[in-house]
């Protein structure tokens, strides 16, 4: 029977239908897998729409495979039996068909050899073979985690026989490169789920990374202590286990996403009484993911013991860039982007540049920085490239403005190129500017070497948080010394000379120096008071006590001047182990488990 739109659309009696099932089984294992969707006209029942259920069930893990479509999720319209056919040869079908033999052969307590042909051929092979076949297993590992194409396996096969390795001519296809690489990843995740067993405690970090077609993804990793090294020592170790794509960027989508990866790692649901062993999750600063509505919120109605985290040294350059936006650090700013580009391309202004230094040095101190070009003063350590770009301002400030000059003045330069390179030096000699880079550079230091040791390789806990508060006391340092007394700042008005009534920085005249001392001197404070409060409402100063409880926990070389400053009689009472106190009732839950 055939509806309004034959072309498009067809449909066929239910009977034909249950027919097309049993006849297609034995090809096609449709009884399996094939629906119907069914209406009634006039009493006879026709199919309208055929459906696959294991695709169905399957869906959010087929969903990548080539050519996908949702189709046979929805439904397809028209309904003949070559398109059963067709859909049953289909990447997404057969691997929605793997998937549910292996569930139904784990739900029976069977092994890999019940639904895998290769495992099953892997218990009967001879050494030599076996041998032969492990040598293909790690040409197919290093094509993955080299991110080659899989078409570039045969081929590398063939190089390996070309150098006298016999591989045999078995499995040498991308298909058997793919089942290869499923099985390692099986390997290894059934390791990590029995490492994970035997720790005591682990914490999950999760980012969001785009495949070819640039859908995002949830990318998960585990981080867990291993107390069994032969060493006698506490290994952290961290290892992937899992990519999941969300079904949307929002605290529900997210939650669903963090619940799917754990669950390849044996972890049935986000509640108590399955992860007592899970303490901590890092993330990215989204607000889907670290909001009180987002997903940590979510996470934390069920595990209140949560510790979350998300990039120290990111929330630090974003705090600085809060506290600095819309004050004179912009206009500094902007000088160094300009200064920047002015040299970037032209190794015959930079070759001007090295002559100009040369000829000052015979008269003027340039300090330590022996570096010549302006520094590039953007990137994703913001802190450390503003900071060494208005060092190279202060060390070479002479320099840069005697060669702006040059060129401003220099006939074969553009005319507008001109005009535009005299107002760049009208407005920089500003003492203002010089005056700001170097202000700003002390302001910025005690920043720049907390962002420097979170880069560092062998970085741990207790030393990130601890130069993490020591980075604050030092700006309340500073806020509480005198200008003067700041070491950049105190060393740049020292090298201020007096010249037939001008104040003259390496030679160079500056304008409004009076102003821009004055300016500075009102608001230092302010702006120490700025970046300071940047700092915790960045990183959620209040959840902080826990951090400082976690820093005495581990800092054991101060555990005996604490015992030696309390009395006898107070050691019962004292407040010293209050921190001790609320860390194991904050985590009682996994404690006891």
């Amino acid at each position: 029977m055939s509806g309004s739109n034959s072309a498009k659309r067809r449909t066929v009696s239910y009977n034909t239908f249950k027919k097309w099932q049993a006849e297609l089984d034995k090809e096609c294992k449709t009884i399996t897998w094939l629906l119907g969707e069914t209406t009634v006209v006039r009493g006879v029942k026709y199919v309208t729409k055929l459906k696959c259920s294991v695709c169905i069930k399957y869906q959010s893990k087929i969903a990548g495979k080539r050519n996908y479509s949702d189709k046979w999720i929805v439904g397809a319209d028209s309904v003949r039996n070559s398109n059963i056919k067709d859909h049953s040869k289909t990447d997404q079908h057969q691997h929605a068909m793997a998937l549910l033999k292996r569930e139904s052969a784990l739900s029976k307590g069977e092994g890999p050899s019940s639904y895998a042909p290769i495992a099953r051929v892997l218990h009967g092979l001879p050494e030599d073979a076996m041998a032969k076949l492990r040598i293909k297993f790690d040409i197919a590992y290093f094509v993955a985690t080299e991110k080659m194409a899989f078409s570039k396996y045969p081929a590398l096969c063939e190089l390996e026989t070309h150098h006298g390795v016999n591989v045999c001519s078995e499995y040498i296809n991308e298909n058997a490169a793919k089942t290869f690489c499923h099985y390692i990843a099986q390997t290894r995740r059934e390791d990590l789920v029995q490492k994970l067993a035997s720790a005591n405690f682990f914490s999950i970090l999760m980012d969001s990374t785009t495949d070819k077609g640039n859908i995002d993804d949830g990318m998960f990793l585990v981080l867990w202590c291993d107390v069994d090294g032969s060493d006698e020592k506490v290994h952290t170790k961290m290892q992937f286990f899992a990519v999941a794509r969300p079904t949307g960027l929002t605290a529900a989508g997210l939650f669903e996403c963090l619940q799917t990866s754990l669950q390849r790692i044996g972890i049935s649901a986000i509640d108590a009484e399955n992860c007592k062993q899970l303490v901590g999750i890092g993330t990215d600063g989204a607000s889907a993911n670290v909001a009180s509505g987002g997903l940590k919120g979510l996470v934390e109605k069920q595990l209140p013991w949560m510790f979350w985290t998300w990039c120290l040294a990111h929330r630090l350059e974003l705090s600085v860039k809060d506290a600095l936006r819309g004050i004179t650090f912009d206009i500094i700013d902007e000088m160094l982007l300009r200064l920047y580009y002015i040299y970037e391309k032209s190794p015959k202004k930079c070759h001007e540049l090295e002559g100009v230094i040369c000829e000052l040095k015979q008269c003027v101190e340039f300090g330590a920085d022996q570096g010549t070009r302006p520094v590039r003063a953007s990137g994703s350590r913001w802190v450390s490239h503003k900071l060494s770009a208005m060092k190279r301002i202060v060390s070479k400030f002479g320099a840069y403005t005697s060669h702006l000059t040059q060129l401003s003045e220099d006939p074969n330069t553009k005319s507008a190129d001109r005009a535009k390179l005299q107002g760049y030096l009208k407005k920089w000699i500003n003492a203002k500017y010089l005056l700001g880079c170097a202000f700003f550079t002390d302001l910025l230091l005690p920043c720049s070497i907390f962002s420097k040791v979170m880069q560092e390789d062998d970085l741990d806990v207790l030393a990130a948080f601890s130069s993490l508060l020591r980075t604050v006391k030092e700006l309340r340092k500073l806020s509480d010394r005198r200008l003067e007394c700041w070491p950049t700042y105190a060393a740049t008005l020292k090298s201020l000379t007096e010249k037939n009534g001008k104040t003259e920085y390496q030679l160079q005249a500056l304008t409004h120096v009076t102003q821009a001392k004055d300016y500075f001197s009102q608001n230092y404070q302010r702006y120490c008071s700025s970046v300071t409060s940047s700092l915790r409402d960045r990183l959620a100063w209040s959840d902080l006590e826990l951090v400082r409880d976690v820093i005495f926990c581990l800092e054991t070389q101060g555990w005996q001047k604490i015992i030696d400053d309390v009395p006898d009689e107070d050691c019962e009472n004292s407040s010293s182990m209050e921190p001790i106190v609320r860390l194991g009732e904050r985590f009682r839950v996994p404690l006891e488990h």
